[in-house]
């Protein structure tokens, strides 16, 4: 097999794709794939993303999230992949003309050059009330380490999954909170939105029984997270969709397996049954249980539980 010698050159690459569709009201995320032969990536170059979307009216602000994956062959047969850190996210307000533009430079680890390169730009936009039609363009551009730039022609092939912003609908979700008081006196209980185990835009702190409230919510599943000093923290899962959401949320102490805000014989009593296999606790009741935190509940939480309710050995 002839041997393949890949040259050190700077590329440019210039690639705009332009959207246009209608916005319903769910979330999706457009993916812009860029496909070519290229002259080779130079160790060290730095890469370039412009984002601009535009739309004729009733788009008020747009947050972005971008992220990129590399493919590239070093030799005929070798294939490497990765993904580059996280990148920072741009929330800003649309100007007159209902643009909002973002540039990001990445640097990427090129441990040799690439004959062959793939290059996949993800976009996840979430505007407010976006109801007209809605147009995505975006550039992107390659430059070495000492920033010398040169335009070169290339075959790309580009496709572009919908570009699907997310309106907002007025749902909210909301509900009661109740809590309790540890030895060292009241605190804030924190209220969480999460999707997909990442932290949303939705977090809130509120005293220890009151109501929280989310408001302006996007259609979805989520888990709501609760937690509190002392206490042992607990998710619901709510789905959203075209009507407010109610969920009262319940959090308690270590070692209050029965709910009641103490801890006492009664709890000692259930802690000890099913440590015994004699009882099953629920999967909430059984992490109150659990104080140790090793997964199970046994002679050692029975223990530590039995001295905090006769004031020898306090938890919390």
């Amino acid at each position: 097999m002839k041997k393949k010698w890949l040259s050190l050159v700077s590329v440019v690459l210039v690639l705009a794709t332009v959207l246009a569709l209608s916005v319903p009201a769910f979330a999706a995320t457009p993916t812009v794939t860029v496909k070519g032969n290229y002259p080779a990536v130079p160790r060290g170059s730095q890469i370039t993303f412009s984002v601009t979307v535009d739309s004729a009216s009733d788009v008020t602000a747009i947050m972005m999230d971008l992220s990129e994956t590399v493919d590239f062959d070093v030799f005929e047969f070798v294939s490497y992949e990765w993904k580059t850190a996280e990148q920072p996210k741009i929330k800003a307000d649309l100007d007159d003309k209902n643009t909002i533009a973002g540039a990001w430079e990445t640097p990427i680890a090129v441990s040799g050059t690439a004959p062959v390169f793939e290059m996949t730009l993800k976009a996840k936009a979430d505007a407010k009330l976006g109801k007209s039609d809605v147009s995505v363009n975006v550039t992107l551009r390659c430059k070495d380490a000492a920033g010398k730039e040169t335009r070169i022609s290339c075959d790309t092939t580009a496709t572009a999954s919908p570009l699907i912003l997310e309106p907002s609908v007025g749902i909210s979700i909301s509900g009661n909170v109740k809590s309790f008081v540890d030895s060292t006196g009241d605190s804030d209980v924190t209220v969480n939105l999460l999707k997909n185990d990442v932290r949303v835009r939705y977090t809130t702190l509120v005293p220890g029984v009151t109501t929280y409230n989310f408001t302006d919510v996007a259609a979805g599943t989520y888990t709501l997270e609760i937690s509190k000093r002392s206490h042992v923290t607990r998710t619901y899962t709510v789905t959203v969709g075209t009507s407010d959401v109610k969920q009262d949320v319940e959090i308690r102490l270590k070692g209050d397996i029965n709910g009641d805000g103490r801890v006492n014989t009664s709890d000692v009593n259930r802690a000890n049954l099913q440590a015994k296999g004699k009882t099953t606790l629920n999967a909430y009741e059984f992490a109150c249980a659990d104080v140790t935190g090793d997964g199970r509940v046994n002679t050692s939480d029975v223990n530590r539980i039995n001295l905090h309710a006769k004031g020898k050995s306090l938890m919390w």
